[in-house]
């Protein structure tokens, strides 16, 4: 049995059928998860990583593959780490045994007004996106919006929301219909697994187009529909439900060191995975890895565990996180501009620094009594 393997099985072995082992020991705890609130600014400035390569367009060899590393490895852990977190810190508010649908639906409604807000909020970055595609001011652009708003996400980083509102709605349903934790786990992982071949192991099925045109042909047409597999059905379910079963069973959780090693035994995992994966020119794209479940599995029982300073308010650095998320393409469009093509290589840091003080700004400017309106930008 391989390491991927033996992460799944000890996952799964640990619950029973009917779900006893699923009673939360988070509920009513009011510890502050510290650790949670800091690797969520790490991966805040992940996430920018992947849409702004870190060190900007060069020739040297070096540096392309050093920013392909950063990008298409350490980066891709961010989102399914926020998912984790998500369904972490939702799901400890009840059992599977007296399932609550009331934070859920509070959590959903909450999640679209935001998803709402920022689709209006990067419109006009999204008709520039859909021109250049070959859209223009009509029916099919406006179909293409609609199928984006409800599927992919309005622009290239919201997909995460509207992805984290199918997993909570779905998840929910089962969970209400006494579904046990562990069947909607394993549901989720086999849907990650299918999702797989549509993304990073694209090119393993590629040889169908030829061989079964007809059922190539099906294909075809769910990726016109659906564009991509990195969606809440086949990529964001399963971590979500990660979180779950973390939420539902703090018996997932080993020792510090434990889970360290794992995680960078994990970490290494994935980037031997990328580089073979991109040297049989096998990938559509990197956002669904094998090995990035082991990395947000153990990458969140590690930071689970790390303590609180009680000098430091890590409220405010998770909403730093969730701005910077928000917020850093539009401030990476603008530096750009900025920059003309100059000094392309400070397109990195100072879309990173300048989402940083515009978030800061924003939390600073909430708390006055008169500007209040402006949570409704991020909580």
């Amino acid at each position: 049995m391989d390491f991927s393997q033996q992460v799944l099985f000890v996952i799964i072995r640990k619950y029973t059928k009917d779900g006893g082992l699923f009673m939360s020991t988070y509920a009513s705890s009011k510890k502050e998860y510290a650790g949670i609130d800091i690797a969520k600014i790490i991966c805040a400035y992940l996430v920018v990583a992947i849409h702004i390569p870190v060190f900007g367009p060069s020739e040297n060899e070096s540096i392309k593959l050093l920013d392909f590393a950063i990008s298409n490895c350490l980066a891709r852990i961010a989102i399914p780490f926020f998912f984790v977190a998500s369904g972490f810190f939702l799901f400890r508010k009840m059992t599977p045994e007296h399932f609550d649908a009331v934070p859920a639906r509070k959590y959903v409604l909450r999640i679209l007004r935001l998803h709402i807000l920022w689709t209006l909020i990067y419109l006009p970055l999204s008709i520039s996106l859909m021109r250049e595609n070959g859209h223009f001011l009509g029916g099919s652009m406006v179909l293409e919006f609609i199928r984006n708003f409800f599927l992919t996400g309005s622009y290239t980083h919201l997909w995460y929301m509207n992805a984290l509102i199918f997993d909570v709605i779905f998840i929910s349903i089962l969970l209400k219909n006494r579904i046990s934790p562990r069947h909607i786990f394993t549901f989720s992982l086999v849907m990650y697994i299918i999702g797989l071949f549509g993304d990073a192991y694209f090119g393993m099925i590629a040889p169908l187009a030829t061989k079964l045109p007809g059922f190539w042909n099906v294909l075809h047409q769910l990726h016109i529909i659906f564009d991509t597999t990195r969606n809440g059905l086949f990529d964001g379910m399963l971590f979500v439900s990660i979180g779950m079963l973390f939420a539902f069973d703090s018996s997932l959780i080993s020792g510090k060191d434990k889970t360290r090693r794992y995680f960078l035994l994990s970490l290494a995992a994935l980037v031997v995975e990328v580089f073979l994966l991109n040297h049989y020119n096998i990938p559509r794209d990197y956002n669904m890895m094998i090995s990035l479940i082991p990395c947000a599995f153990f990458g969140f029982s590690y930071f689970l565990q790390v303590d609180a300073n009680p000098d430091h308010n890590y409220k405010k650095i998770r909403t730093l996180s969730a701005i910077i998320y928000y917020v850093h393409l539009w401030v990476g469009e603008i530096v750009r501009e900025m920059l003309a093509e100059r000094c392309a290589f400070l397109l990195y840091p100072l879309s990173a620094v300048f989402s940083t003080l515009l978030g800061i700004f924003l939390i600073w400017l909430s708390s006055h009594k008169k500007c209040r309106w402006v949570k409704n930008l991020y909580s």
